[in-house]
């Protein structure tokens, strides 16, 4: 049985930042970085996973809320707010869910051998002031960069958690056929999951470290 650690991902040496200023991912860290470009972080991260998607370094996948959870480093390692994973969960039952945003939606591969981030989310779910999903050992193959509340809402009215909305489920817990009744097509994209482009796990350590980098020596 292989060995699987549940400490903060080692970065193999191999894997070193972006540093080209040709290279186009080089490019947009630096404009974002400066304060006298228009171009936002939000866009600039949009523009580097189509570079991204381009290069074949990252690819669009069919995924599982029940797979994801936080990247580790999420909010500085916060994870994360239960109060606004329910907050969201009602907006979304109020106002609907923009698919548009969701094209949007980014997630990165997890390490075989590294299962921190969902030891992380685990920890994070064991104190929630409020029920959250649990996150099975073993379960997570991806960690999500964006859209990480609404993740995390998802999976739990998925997994059917004690909530006592009505509008979300029956009273007592969420439940999906209560929100097909309404919106069958908010219940379907809660079944089977949805289409996200996903970082390969070494693309996305070296993104991390390029903005790093890039931040650290301005």
């Amino acid at each position: 049985m292989p060995v699987v650690s549940t400490k903060p991902p080692r970065v193999h040496p191999s894997i070193q930042p972006v540093t080209d200023p040709t290279d186009i991912v080089f490019d947009l860290i630096k404009r974002c970085n400066d304060p006298d470009d228009p171009l936002g972080v939000v866009e600039a991260d949009e523009e580097i996973q189509k570079e991204l998607l381009k290069r074949g370094e990252a690819y669009h996948s069919q995924i599982l809320w029940r797979e994801l959870c936080f990247h580790w480093c999420n909010r500085d390692e916060g994870l994360g707010s239960p109060a606004e994973v329910r907050s969201l969960m009602d907006d979304v039952d109020f106002v609907g869910v923009s698919y548009k945003a969701l094209e949007h939606a980014l997630c990165a591969e997890a390490q075989p051998d590294n299962r921190y981030s969902e030891e992380k989310t685990r920890e994070w779910v064991a104190k929630s002031p409020v029920p959250m999903a649990e996150v099975v050992e073993g379960s997570i193959r991806f960690n999500t960069l964006s859209c990480s509340h609404f993740t995390q809402g998802v999976r739990s009215i998925e997994a059917g958690v004690a909530n006592s909305s009505r509008r979300l489920g029956n009273g007592t817990n969420y439940d999906i056929g209560v929100i097909a009744e309404k919106n069958k097509q908010i219940a379907t994209l809660i079944r089977v999951g949805h289409q996200m482009a996903c970082l390969k796990m070494a693309v996305a350590i070296q993104v991390s470290l390029s903005f790093r980098a890039y931040v650290a020596g301005a």
